[in-house]
């Protein structure tokens, strides 16, 4: 028996969430770990949502401040409530990932000449532009990375407009826009369910979600531990 866990387990029973039959007994298992899963749930459903201001987002991203930042605020202020980044650890995380894919919000698209982008083109590279979807010739440059959270590929941009309700297979570009490039990493997000690795504190997770590798991870790690410290 650990008291330490007794003690928790007296707690959630006095907040009303069961550990199971044989109450706080001090011992971690399945019930115990339901109900704190529970009690958590319940705390980001009706806690306030963090909300970033204009000096904070410059402490963290200082390039972005001299040009980028205020027409970013609003569209990752609406997001955090939308997409229930609500915590300090999902908006570090958050940030911490599209500080390092846009560069402080400077790029909502993969740069690159047409011929640059025949690595997607099903011409030139059939495999990878089978795995995107990508099934025209053109499509490779057509449906090149965008948003904060790169979107790349058909497949990909079929998903993300039904999702958010936009016509992104015709007008692709509308990812570039601030407001767009932001739902659109806010749907990768919640696809991945990336908050919840936010809640473990699991930079290293957090990155191979969004990167698929740990591609830059000691950016990564330094927004997330700014972010951290500027939004407490």
């Amino acid at each position: 028996m650990d008291k330490n866990i007794k003690e928790i387990q007296s707690l959630l029973i006095a907040g009303g969430f069961s550990v199971g039959k044989s109450g706080a007994d001090g011992l971690y298992g399945k019930d115990t770990r339901n109900a704190l899963i529970a009690c958590i749930n319940k705390a980001n459903a009706n806690g306030d949502t963090v909300k970033l201001t204009l000096e904070q987002l410059n402490k963290i991203f200082p390039t972005g401040a001299k040009s980028r930042n205020a027409q970013f605020l609003q569209p990752i202020n609406d997001l955090l409530v939308s997409g229930n980044i609500n915590t300090v650890n999902r908006v570090a995380g958050f940030l911490s990932q599209i500080g390092v894919e846009s560069e402080e919000l400077l790029y909502t698209r993969e740069l690159g000449n047409d011929a640059y982008f025949n690595k997607y083109d099903i011409r030139f590279a059939p495999q990878k532009a089978k795995d995107l979807g990508n099934t025209q010739p053109g499509d490779g440059a057509k449906f090149k990375g965008r948003g904060l959270i790169q979107v790349t590929g058909r497949a990909n941009y079929t998903a993300c407009g039904k999702a958010l309700g936009l016509d992104l297979v015709n007008h692709p570009e509308l990812l570039e826009q601030p407001k767009y490039a932001v739902l659109s990493a806010g749907w990768y997000w919640d696809m991945r369910s990336i908050n919840a690795l936010c809640d473990a504190d699991d930079i290293v997770r957090i990155t191979k979600a969004v990167n698929g590798g740990t591609n830059h991870l000691d950016r990564r790690t330094a927004y997330y531990n700014l972010a951290k410290q500027v939004l407490k």
